[in-house]
């Protein structure tokens, strides 16, 4: 019989990164041996981590109709559906948009989740998203608010140049539309990348998508654009970040460039975050190939610590995804009381314009008020229970907020050149 694993882990290999033999039998086996109870922790992971449509195609795979709990099947299928019909209203809204922008001869790029639904996983239930990102020349800037205008949306957030200075804008919404975010850049503000803009555009790819021609980034630049993101992201980080790099580089494979992803990270000040992902994803697929890139691209070895330290971080938050724990962590690092007082304020009574973009809402709306009632009322219930646990010394959770610590410096390092 095969040493048990956890739901965290069982989850991991069930989404196919560890298709090349052992990791999948050791997955195939131990799905069949799960109970009932286990079946529902491998689903909350899955759900928490917004890779339930993803898992449900994967099973399929397995042919595992007669040993999955019918509720179970029915929650992943029911996750799988409804992703489908709310991609197809998001793909019809990003054809409309894209249109609008072609007709007024601005170029536009799809970045993240509207690229890897449909070029990259090439089925677009598959891939959850929110929102559609959509990148345009900074020149052009002015021309994609006044389409997104005309065409009904508007800002959640008035704006100011010197938003567009720090490259930051609000969220355009529409009523029964897609939210959509127009940047003129990848990186991210006060952060010490140095993204050579013009380069991303001048290698796009066309591509068609419903009947309408788009630009995406090239395979090179999505793989650095996915460890970018992840890194930016590293405290929050589930396993979708790894799903995505791992079928960028499955889809692309014949294609990547591996020398000018490697040159490009040098230039971009890159080598950390790309350096972390591929040794977290050589880790998690037990793909053989995948683990020797990281000579290829000759990256700098991340410390002693770090990659177990986030697998072992990843891994507990899929065993226990209803824990919050994030937002503790950083209350109980705060220094003095002054430090976390501050910190409780940003926390549950943030600016009207974080709260306008979070809830949907226009910023000078009346009911923004009423949300910060919802806000206080919703971080009672959800982190009562852990603040209790804490107060009781519960094992687990004094676990994750130790893991989870250790990812604040994680961060850091990852930020910094």
């Amino acid at each position: 019989m095969s040493k048990q694993i956890s739901a965290g882990e069982l989850l991991l290999y069930s989404l196919g990164m560890g298709e090349c033999g052992a990791a999948t039998e050791l997955a195939h086996r131990e799905l069949e041996q799960l109970t009932s109870s286990g079946w529902d922790e491998v689903i909350r992971g899955a759900m928490a981590c917004n890779v339930a449509p993803l898992l449900y195609h994967r099973l399929k795979a397995f042919n595992l109709d007669g040993v999955m709990p019918m509720d179970a099947g029915r929650k992943l299928r029911e996750s799988y559906l409804c992703n489908a019909v709310k991609n197809m209203k998001l793909y019809q809204d990003l054809s409309r948009v894209a249109r609008a922008f072609q007709s007024n001869g601005l170029p536009v790029m799809v970045l993240k989740g509207a690229h890897l639904a449909k070029v990259v996983y090439g089925n677009i239930a598959l891939r959850k998203m929110c929102d559609l990102d959509l990148l345009v020349k900074e020149s052009d800037l002015p021309g994609a608010i006044r389409i997104l205008l005309d065409m009904g949306y508007s800002p959640v957030d008035p704006f100011t140049d010197e938003d567009i200075a720090l490259l930051r804008l609000p969220v355009f919404i529409r009523e029964n539309a897609t939210p959509i975010e127009i940047h003129w850049h990848i990186k991210y503000a006060n952060t010490p990348f140095f993204i050579d803009i013009d380069g991303l555009w001048e290698r796009a790819r066309p591509v068609v998508i419903n009947d309408v021609q788009m630009l995406v980034l090239s395979p090179e630049d999505l793989i650095l654009h996915l460890c970018l993101h992840a890194a930016h992201h590293i405290l929050k980080i589930g396993l979708r970040p790894f799903c995505d790099l791992f079928e960028a580089i499955s889809h692309y494979r014949n294609e990547i460039d591996w020398e000018q992803v490697r040159l490009r990270s040098r230039k971009w000040k890159m080598d950390r975050p790309l350096s972390l992902m591929f040794h977290l994803l050589g880790e998690f697929s037990g793909k053989p190939e995948l683990k020797e890139l990281i000579n290829v691209l000759e990256v700098n070895p991340v410390g002693a610590d770090l990659v177990p330290g986030l697998r072992e971080h990843i891994i507990m938050k899929l065993n226990s995804p209803s824990l919050p724990t994030f937002h503790l962590t950083n209350f109980w690092t705060s220094r003095g009381l002054k430090g976390k007082a501050a910190f409780l304020q940003k926390s549950i009574f943030p600016s009207r314009q974080y709260m306008a973009k979070r809830y949907h809402l226009r910023s000078d709306s009346k009911r923004v008020y009423f949300y910060y009632l919802v806000r206080l009322h919703d971080a009672f219930l959800r982190y009562r229970p852990v603040v209790w646990r804490l107060c009781l010394r519960d094992r687990e959770m004094t676990a994750l907020i130790k893991v989870d610590s250790r990812q604040i410096a994680t961060q850091k390092w990852l930020m910094s050149v």
